[in-house]
């Protein structure tokens, strides 16, 4: 079970999108730039049946150094490994390149698998701020 943090009394915070770490019908997860740092964003809650626009909210989240580390190690791995299509360009928004052959993926998922990933999203004194953005419409 996912302990959500409490946003209520942090800022809304204008973010970049680096790269993406977990995806359906849009962003959840990954690291995102605020004022020239690096953060891990994590999608909160969304909206999608009390009105006709669908919107997602997210946690911002310091991560320690080491934790940082670790997410650029495993980032750079997966980028080698995978492919960049989930990276992000100038503007946030995702590049959608190639991927790696599919012979080298097993390089990074055989590795990645025996880690996991601390919940920072689960942690109050991470948190320092939240965006949203807006999905799609629905009928």
């Amino acid at each position: 079970m996912t302990i959500k943090v409490d946003l209520a009394g942090v800022p809304e915070i204008k973010v970049r999108f680096l790269w993406h770490n977990d995806w359906w019908d849009g962003p959840l997860a990954g690291m995102c730039e605020y004022k020239g740092q690096m953060y891990w964003y994590h999608c909160h809650h969304e909206n999608y049946k009390k009105s006709r626009k669908y919107w997602r909210r997210y946690g911002v989240f310091k991560l320690t150094p080491e934790e940082l580390a670790e997410e650029l190690k495993w980032h750079q791995l997966f980028v080698e490994k995978v492919g960049d299509h989930f990276d992000c360009d100038e503007r946030g928004h995702r590049k959608r390149s190639e991927l790696k052959p599919y012979h080298l993926h097993h390089e990074f998922y055989d590795e990645f698998k025996t880690w996991e990933r601390p919940r920072y999203e689960e942690h109050q004194e991470k948190v320092i701020g939240f965006f949203d953005i807006s999905l799609r419409s629905t009928v």
